[in-house]
């Protein structure tokens, strides 16, 4: 399934930059807007500052979804159409300006510090999902045919998956057939033959 990725405007980029400048310590005077000056000339102006923090001088920038959209809560409408995330997708509190080697980094490699990369998380997180549904599906079916004879032994092992089934047609390894004593780990000597 293709995920909604709507556009970020420009004032919201400006929130995002502005916000980062702040935690960096950036003058006052660099946050400033001049008088008439455009949204984008703005917009580039932050970036430009902002590039110089991150030492990443006249390299373009990337604004990175932090978590990504593909680890976010989904909402959906009632015809089932995917809407929107949860938190919102340009919500500026979770957006960040990172390098492209950052950002390429945090996606694809690992996240930040230690952590997972965001397809890695999403890998896991829908392996999760599906064995929830696998035992969720496992459940249903034992509970419509009812708690009575084997259906009650499942219930009763508290571990809520069915035992597993002993396989025919495989040989029984146990006991081992060597010339020594499984029980007691001491070897029995057997004469060579000829003597």
């Amino acid at each position: 399934m293709k995920l909604l990725r709507p556009d970020i405007p420009t004032r919201v980029r400006i929130k995002v930059a502005r916000r980062q400048l702040e935690a960096f310590g950036a003058s006052a005077e660099m946050l400033k807007r001049a008088e008439g000056e455009r949204q984008d000339i703005y917009l580039d102006r932050l970036l430009t500052g902002l590039s110089l923090y991150l030492e990443n001088l006249f390299r373009p920038l990337h604004l990175d979804h932090d978590p990504a959209l593909v680890n976010r809560k989904k909402i959906f409408n009632r015809a089932g159409e995917h809407i929107g995330y949860k938190p919102a997708a340009n919500n500026p509190k979770y957006l960040v300006y990172r390098t492209k080697e950052d950002h390429d980094r945090k996606t694809r490699v690992r996240g930040d510090g230690a952590q997972y990369s965001d397809l890695a998380l999403a890998r896991k997180n829908k392996r999760i999902e599906k064995r929830r549904k696998k035992n969720a599906n496992a459940k249903g079916a034992i509970r419509k045919k009812g708690r009575t004879g084997q259906q009650r032994d499942f219930f009763q092992r508290g571990r809520g998956l069915p035992k597993a089934r002993k396989q025919w047609g495989k040989s029984n390894r146990w006991p081992v057939r060597t010339n020594r004593d499984v029980r007691t780990s001491t070897r029995t000597e057997t004469p060579p033959s000829g003597e």
